[in-house]
């Protein structure tokens, strides 16, 4: 019973029922585990309220049934204990260097083989300068976006690959240096040189 409850039914004060009641008995909660009180209601209970439930370490992160990690430690542990390793990305630019089988490969696919496009850009790009130093006709009458965007990709190319051979002139090793001291190499390059002279004199 409560102490107003205890003062109602002896007809004491309410402060009275609460000096007696601390001074006889012992704090809530160290009476013995076994001790037992008859309630108003004729039910027997413990003489000690129950103590709280500790929670374990692990109830105090579950929401919803989801467990929610905070520790960046933790999240490996669970990665690792699956038996998964993160993978390790390095975004150097040395790591982006591609190997040597993707050389081998980006060589075939540049210049050997039929389907390869280094072969068909010389050919088609012959066929072309022959028209255009004929002085075919009706030349006039070609779009002039399709002329202009034919310009503009064939300098880029003529820009990337003088990179690539640049590129190769760094080489040490005696295939490159080999491949652009050819008499054919030399004169090619000779040759592009003179004619990127002309073409920039002329538009200056």
């Amino acid at each position: 019973m409560s102490t107003r409850g205890i003062a109602s039914a002896v007809d004491m004060a309410p402060r009275t029922v609460a000096r007696r009641v601390e001074s006889s008995t012992v704090p809530n909660g160290t009476v013995g585990d076994d001790s037992r009180v008859i309630g108003l209601d004729g039910k027997s209970r413990p003489a000690a309220s129950p103590k709280p439930t500790s929670k374990s370490s692990g109830d105090e992160h579950i929401v919803d049934a989801e467990v929610i990690e905070n520790d960046d430690d933790d999240d490996y542990s669970l990665v690792s204990g699956s038996g998964l390793e993160p993978a390790s990305v390095n975004l150097s630019e040395s790591s982006n260097t591609p190997g040597r089988e993707h050389v081998v490969r980006a060589i075939r696919e540049l210049h050997y083989g039929a389907a390869a496009p280094l072969p068909m850009v010389k050919k088609q790009s012959k066929l072309l300068e022959v028209a255009f130093s004929g002085g075919v006709s009706d030349l006039g009458t070609l779009e002039g976006d399709k002329v202009e965007d034919l310009g503009r990709d064939v300098a880029d190319a003529l820009g990337v690959l003088s990179d690539l051979l640049s590129a190769m002139a760094t080489q040490p090793a005696p295939t490159f240096q080999a491949a652009l001291t050819h008499s054919d190499t030399v004169g090619s390059i000779k040759k592009t040189m003179t004619n990127l002279q002309v073409i920039t004199r002329s538009r200056s």
